[in-house]
């Protein structure tokens, strides 16, 4: 069997059906219901309830999308409730994405192989190829890998020869392929002021998870704590931390919290946990929702009320964050995700998904608080790098991307 590392699967009804389409195609991994012994053209070919232990398939996944409810329908219900929480009054349009869930997801293992398992609706008919590449570069982009499901139309084209199924299928594989060439990427690291600390789990589970995602949305960047894992270096680097934890966090974790305020940082706790405050100096408040205590050189910000909405704590921690700590910003961004990472030797990487799957009719303009030389872009559906202007802008530079479909990568270098 392959690494797990270096598996491509794509899931399948059954491992008899004709697989001629595969060829010359990155996938080389089958995921079928009570798999045969057999493997079809050298195909590694798992049962999905008894994969390789070195994997975490995510099956509680979100097809990457603009929900209908965005898209100019009415939406059902379900999809209306989660844009009106997902941007409040005033936020940007809302879209599904796994991103949040893959950041989780390899925090929690950084040492596992993570799959994003999910199919298109079953009321989409035939989908076209960007949006499949769109839930390619949705879970690669974060480090991840998506298990390639494909609708009943799609399968019924490729066994039949389609023409319109193959043209679908090319842009699958084109994807995959990109994000194999560039596999050096998933070593990166997050690059964030913010923290967000939890166990992710029973009564933490629900906010916790929706805070990552909207932070996403927001263009927020964060670094994952996994309470299990947490460790002094996990604060390395961080402005602020998120406590996401109604309870009393365990000894360990109050340690490094306070070391991580004594040193200077901010530290936000929900109401429940203002016993905190114990011994602290009152410094005093927020907006009326959170009052400030002094501890060493930093200060613990203490929620008054219950978190009740992730919407207004996402906008909170940002905003008591501050702006001036925004490792990146984007303008005209529409309905786009971006992850900044950067490599062990100092080059920076931003990669933009696009939930439209379609050109924004508008530039799009990226800056990144740090003094890069050099950047290029690299878009999805090319392939091929380009050159871009650097303008200097504060701490960083900014850089004016045109427009694409569904992903791009800016790389950065020329500087420390």
């Amino acid at each position: 069997m392959r690494n797990a590392a270096d598996l491509i699967p794509l899931a399948w009804p059954n491992a008899t059906s004709p697989l001629n389409f595969l060829k010359d195609s990155p996938v080389n991994c089958l995921v079928v219901k009570g798999a045969p012994e057999i493997k079809p053209g050298g195909l590694d070919i798992f049962d999905p309830a008894n994969l390789p232990t070195s994997i975490i398939a995510v099956d509680k996944a979100k097809w990457p999308r603009v929900p209908s409810a965005w898209r100019g329908k009415s939406g059902n219900k379900e999809e209306r409730a989660a844009a009106k929480l997902a941007t409040g009054p005033t936020g940007t349009p809302w879209v599904d994405s796994n991103g949040w869930i893959s950041s989780l997801e390899h925090a929690r293992s950084p040492d596992k192989t993570i799959w994003i398992s999910v199919a298109p609706p079953n009321d989409s008919g035939m989908v076209r190829g960007d949006v499949y590449a769109l839930a390619v570069a949705d879970a690669a982009a974060y480090g991840s890998r998506w298990t390639v499901s494909l609708d009943d139309e799609m399968r019924a084209g490729l066994i039949a020869g389609n023409a319109e199924a193959a043209a679908s299928w090319k842009k699958i594989s084109d994807a995959l392929e990109f994000f194999e060439r560039h596999k050096a990427w998933r070593a990166y690291q997050p690059v964030a002021n913010l923290g967000v600390l939890s166990d992710f789990q029973g009564p933490n589970e629900y906010i916790g998870g929706e805070v990552l995602n909207l932070c996403n949305r927001r263009h927020l960047a964060f670094r994952v704590i996994d309470e299990a894992r947490a460790d002094e270096a996990a604060f390395h680097g961080l402005k602020a931390v998120l406590l996401v934890q109604q309870k009393v966090p365990n000894s360990r974790i109050q340690q490094l919290t306070g070391e991580f305020l004594a040193g200077g940082g901010l530290v936000i706790a929900p109401a429940s946990l203002a016993h905190m405050t114990t011994g602290m100096q009152a410094a005093g408040n927020y907006d009326n929702s959170y009052d400030y205590f002094s501890h060493g050189d930093g200060r613990l910000a203490v929620a008054r009320k219950p978190w009740t909405d992730p919407y207004q704590l996402a906008t909170d921690t940002h905003l008591l964050l501050s702006r001036r700590y925004d490792v990146l910003r984007l303008w005209n961004a529409g309905l786009t995700n971006a992850y900044y990472t950067r490599s062990s030797d100092g080059q920076g990487l931003v990669q933009i998904v696009n939930y439209a799957a379609r050109s924004f009719g508008h530039p799009m303009s990226l800056y990144v608080a740090h003094p890069y030389k050099s950047a290029r872009m690299t878009v999805l559906s090319s392939g091929t790098p380009e050159n871009l202007t650097i303008t200097p802008k504060g701490e960083g530079v900014e850089v004016n991307l045109p427009p694409f479909p569904v992903y791009a990568a800016i790389e950065f270098g020329g500087a420390s």
